[in-house]
């Protein structure tokens, strides 16, 4: 856990600078989640006569809480909740929220807390509660260990106000054409991935920042990158790295990611997802290839949907209409 918190610490500004606001495949797959987010809020407005709680774990930087506090209005939506365990990262959430000039009387109620969500016990209230972990948050949560608490935390936290939990995650077919292009681009925030070759500059003593984005489906074994030492001095120009076939063979194997800064991200399949499902979600519940509902801008992800009170009866036939 300290490894994995000074991990998110360490990268929270580039994290905010060039993942989350730039790289294209992110964009839209965040962009999807959101989309249908808002759509599924707005049916509880409509279906429900009670206010609605919004819990975001795995918050980072606070997208939510700036789209809900700002941008999008949900008519019943009263609180914005959001648990990390990185502290730079919720700092940048909070100073986001200060620049936008979003007052702390504002409605959604906007609110953080440090920590892990599996010691957090939600308190009791009169909102229906809608728990939801995005962006394969799920798949850097200590491993399969992780994604079990998970499922049962989420479990716990919706389970009296009969609400709904969303985790939504990548999917370890999907390694090859979205995983290893992806996180070639982004090896300035989680460190070289083990496959990239040669490890030169691989330690926490450099950063590394690729001179361009590969996009899915790129095949493309080299990766030019600027590296720079930790005061941010340019050490070498177009520094060039390869793929190792035999590294790539076992990461696609295997399902995990893994860096040498020792960041580790599980892209499950669908049946493990469909089994954890089936163990801790006795109650209704929904498994979604992404795809489905956005092939253009969600191929690589999966749904696991939780709903207690029977919230989206129908819901998913009205959206694919």
């Amino acid at each position: 856990m300290k490894q994995k918190i000074k991990i998110w610490d360490s990268c929270a500004h580039l994290y905010e600078c060039h993942n989350v606001t730039e790289h294209p495949d992110i964009v839209a797959f965040k962009g999807f989640e959101e989309n249908l987010l808002d759509k599924i809020l707005l049916h509880l407005t409509k279906e429900q006569n009670r206010p609605i709680s919004l819990i975001d774990i795995g918050c980072g930087t606070g997208r939510l809480h700036l789209r809900y506090g700002q941008r999008i209005h949900i008519p019943e939506l009263r609180n914005v909740f959001g648990i990390d365990i990185s502290k730079k990262m919720l700092d940048l959430a909070i100073e986001k929220i200060k620049k936008a000039g979003i007052n702390k009387i504002a409605t959604p109620a906007l609110s953080f807390k440090q920590g892990s969500a599996f010691d957090f016990e939600a308190e009791p209230i009169n909102s229906i509660q809608v728990a939801v972990n995005l962006n394969n948050t799920i798949g850097t949560m200590q491993g399969q260990k992780g994604a079990v608490k998970l499922f049962q935390t989420l479990n716990r936290f919706v389970e009296n106000t009969k609400g709904i939990a969303i985790i939504s995650c990548y999917m370890k077919k999907y390694i090859e054409t979205y995983a290893l292009p992806q996180y070639e681009s982004s090896l300035y925030i989680c460190g070289q991935p083990i496959w990239l070759k040669p490890d030169t500059y691989s330690t926490n003593k450099y950063k590394q920042l690729s001179t361009q984005y590969k996009k899915s489906y790129s095949n493309d074994p080299f990766l030019k990158v600027d590296v720079y030492d930790i005061q941010g001095s340019l050490i070498k120009k177009n520094h060039v790295l390869k793929r190792d076939p035999v590294l790539v063979k076992q990461t696609i194997e295997s399902g995990v990611i893994h860096t040498f800064s020792n960041y580790k991200s599980h892209w499950y399949n669908f049946q493990m997802i469909d089994n954890l499902i089936k163990i801790f979600w006795e109650s209704k519940s929904y498994h979604v290839q992404t795809k489905e509902l956005d092939p253009q801008n969600a191929e690589q992800g999966q749904l696991a949907i939780l709903d207690y009170g029977n919230n989206l009866q129908n819901f998913f036939e009205t959206l694919s209409n």
